[in-house]
């Protein structure tokens, strides 16, 4: 089968979505003809819909400098996806090119299916209206809303998948901050809402806060948590290669981003790191993490502390340590590639 992956932001941009694509690509490469077109721009994604009236109106409009390099990456390489005759076809970044894709569908002949990595909101909406051949949601709770979203689309549910073997086999790294040691990886952008997680360990005095990402409120943040923590923070951004080994030197992970988050591959990683997650209390979240998980309300900084303080109290324990085995499982890679191979061949046969 000749499958094509498209990701203007492929290896420039180490999100969950591309880190689990790439890996997907990889693993049906070892049965199946795999290209993978990238970018060459350095424009990157823009987040939300923040900003004047205007900049809403250019994002949601598919108008705004990201949209249109989307755009014209992709209507470069339709040529080349018509003439090599691919099976399935894989679009990452949207609406300009769902809608190109499907434009030339007739000329090309291969079937389009797109995963569902933004969770519900504007974008995936135009994704379900579109009509791909299969709309793939990671959570159940998505593959609800997309099929009330869009009862005319294919919606299937495949969660992502992690390699457990690569988290555990790593050996911790030394960090230069006082044990017990808050793990926060994430993009340093709003909606992640890393301030939260400052505030949180601010009340935690016997515990240090170590933040992993880049993004524009970098400058902020790293002021922030000086002034806040002290001795007790660090910031930096890593190679994403790097990060098995800063799971298994942390004590607890921590992602307080907005509700809106999808399929963080965080939880995955932490899942197979061993590692307890505290995190904001959403149907979502519960659906992954299950009760290896512990919830609450990163808005409410006391009650953020208590629940970091109660992951940090029960993440040695052996009950803790098999619940997390337990929900780790259901992440298999192997499996989910599995489940990519069936859905790509009920659509092709």
């Amino acid at each position: 089968m000749n499958i094509a992956f498209l990701n203007i932001y492929g290896g420039k941009v180490e999100r969950g979505a591309e880190t689990f694509t790439h890996e997907l690509a990889r693993r049906l490469e070892k049965k199946h003809q795999v290209v993978f077109f990238k970018g060459k721009s350095d424009i990157l994604p823009s987040h939300g819909f923040s900003g004047s009236l205007v900049k809403q109106m250019t994002k949601r409009t598919f108008l705004d400098t990201p949209s249109r390099a989307v755009f014209k990456f992709s209507l470069a390489n339709i040529g080349k996806i018509i003439r090599s005759n691919f099976d399935i076809v894989i679009p990452m970044n949207g609406f300009w090119q769902l809608l190109l894709l499907k434009l030339f569908q007739p000329l090309g002949r291969y079937k389009i299916v797109v995963t569902g990595h933004s969770g519900p909101g504007w974008d995936e909406r135009w994704n379900l209206y579109l009509k791909p051949d299969a709309f793939v949601a990671t959570t159940e709770p998505t593959r609800i809303w997309a099929a009330r979203t869009a009862p005319w689309t294919r919606v299937e549910m495949i969660p992502y998948g992690i390699d457990a073997k690569v988290l555990q086999k790593a050996g911790p790294v030394s960090i230069d901050l006082k044990k017990p040691i808050i793990l926060c990886p994430a993009a340093l952008v709003p909606y992640k809402r890393i301030d939260r997680a400052i505030e949180a360990v601010v009340l935690i005095k016997e515990a240090s806060l170590f933040v992993v990402g880049r993004g524009g409120l970098e400058s902020k943040l790293k002021r922030m948590g000086k002034v806040k923590l002290g001795s007790r923070f660090a910031l930096t951004g890593v190679a994403h290669d790097k990060m098995a080994s800063l799971y298994q030197a942390a004590d607890v992970v921590t992602l307080p981003s907005q509700a809106q988050e999808n399929s963080p591959m965080v939880f995955l990683e932490s899942l197979a790191a061993g590692k307890p997650v505290v995190t904001t209390d959403s149907q979502r979240n519960r659906w992954l993490l299950g009760d290896a998980g512990l919830y609450c309300n990163p808005e409410d900084k006391a009650q953020y502390a208590r629940t970091l303080r109660q992951a940090l109290r029960l993440g040695g324990q052996t009950e803790t340590k098999w619940r997390i085995q337990r929900v780790a499982r259901r992440f298999a890679i192997r499996s989910v590639v599995r489940q990519y191979e069936e859905l790509f061949h009920s659509l092709t046969k």
